[in-house]
């Protein structure tokens, strides 16, 4: 009797359209064409019908050194934790000569953020500690939460331009970039309304469409990242385009960048 009504439950579900198989069943999508010739990866996620749309699926379970998309977890971590207190915060520039001319200031939490500088944040992880690091990657289940390499590799020169999220310990793969944002956006496990703010305010992402865009790029080793995340409407579609480019071309995170974009302008905004 039992088993009946079940399987008349089912399908009254079905027939009357309840089930929602289609709105959640995840996709994938050819989009080589963005890609032009190089080796990458891109996963899409609907907050509002769950729903994931990939790009070489297989590559988005793979982990590999988040680069400077770990700003944004750094950035989150120090405001939590009173190490900074707003966009406006500013390091001291210590007279070094950076690779790039814009370093070579006094920078803000916004500035060094837009111009991707590591020194900046060299200091603020480690003025954050390793304590606070690893439990908020902990709390995020950020990738394989590997922080052992705290200095880095000790590759480039000066010191500081080393760390344990630019090609050394700290791995994660597209997909979980996404779990991660997801869990500071949306389901805000471990960061303040008022540190989120200070985080959409120094994410927010210029392109030339009429997107509310948000997100951090991140370059290393002929690897490339933009992840983040847009809105519309009453919902959050969250993004990781990964480049891994093995023909020796060089690639940067503003190449996955620019894939992002057209992608969302294409085939995930509402028009």
């Amino acid at each position: 009797m039992k088993n009946l009504f079940l399987l008349f439950t089912t399908l009254i579900l079905i027939f009357t359209g309840c089930d929602n198989i289609d709105e959640v069943t995840d996709n994938e999508i050819n989009f080589n064409e963005y890609f032009n010739g190089i080796n990458g990866c891109a996963v899409f996620y609907n907050s509002e019908n769950g729903k994931y749309t990939y790009y070489n699926k297989d590559m988005c379970y793979k982990e590999f050194s988040p680069w400077s998309t770990f700003k944004i977890v750094s950035a989150g971590a120090a405001l939590e934790n009173n190490i900074i207190s707003s966009a406006d915060d500013k390091m001291l520039y210590n007279g070094t000569n950076y690779p790039f001319e814009s370093w070579n200031n006094d920078l803000t939490l916004k500035e060094a953020y837009k111009e991707s500088c590591v020194w900046y944040f060299r200091q603020l992880i480690d003025k954050t500690g390793a304590e606070i690091i690893q439990k908020t990657l902990n709390q995020l289940n950020y990738g394989n939460k590997d922080i052992s390499q705290w200095e880095g590799t000790g590759e480039r020169k000066p010191s500081d331009l080393n760390g344990f999220w630019l090609g050394s310990s700290l791995k994660i793969s597209p997909i979980n970039q996404i779990d991660v944002l997801k869990s500071v956006f949306t389901d805000k496990v471990c960061f303040s309304s008022k540190t989120i703010s200070v985080l959409k305010d120094i994410m927010a992402a210029e392109n030339p469409y009429d997107i509310h865009l948000y997100g951090k790029t991140g370059t290393g080793y002929n690897q490339a990242w933009f992840v983040g995340f847009f809105e519309q409407n009453s919902s959050v579609e969250y993004f990781a385009v990964f480049l891994d480019n093995d023909t020796g071309k060089t690639v940067a995170g503003a190449d996955a960048k620019e894939i992002a974009i057209n992608l969302i302008n294409k085939h995930f905004k509402n028009n």
